[in-house]
């Protein structure tokens, strides 16, 4: 049920936004300042299509093979598997803590401006400061 859901507001989204866009692309109305945001629809759909198409092929491949797909279930909730993606979820975090910074200062030495040095870091003080939330909130339970 979900995945018809999903596919129907996928579907929906993409036709609807492709009109809209080829309306506006007819009739000349194509404003420079707004003519991301009309993509807007259009990309959504096609992530909803995608996903519900992801699942409904994953779960018609689960009803011809069960075999593999017991194998996989039990590798995906193996605590070896899930310690080991930690692990590499965390290497991927401390590699883009030091990207993010170096990113940041190379940016604000070659004089882009001020506003897309505030933006990155912005994003990498969030990302800081939630990593600060989670790991006193695990310690608190822990």
């Amino acid at each position: 049920m979900k995945n018809k859901v999903l596919l129907a507001l996928g579907l929906a989204l993409m036709l609807g936004s492709t009109a809209v866009l080829l309306f506006v692309h007819i009739n000349g109305l194509w404003p420079k300042s707004v003519s991301s945001y009309l993509f807007f629809p259009l990309w959504l759909g096609w992530m909803l299509l995608c996903h519900a198409l992801g699942d409904i092929f994953g779960k018609r491949a689960a009803k011809k093979h069960p075999e593999t797909a017991r194998r996989v279930a039990i590798e995906q909730e193996d605590e070896r598997n899930i310690a080991i993606a930690n692990k590499a979820k965390a290497k991927a975090y401390d590699s883009m803590l030091y990207a993010y910074s170096a990113l940041v200062v190379l940016l604000a030495v070659m004089g882009v401006g001020i506003v897309p040095v505030l933006l990155l870091l912005t994003g990498y003080l969030s990302v800081v400061g939630l990593n600060i939330y989670w790991l006193n909130r695990y310690h608190k339970e822990g």
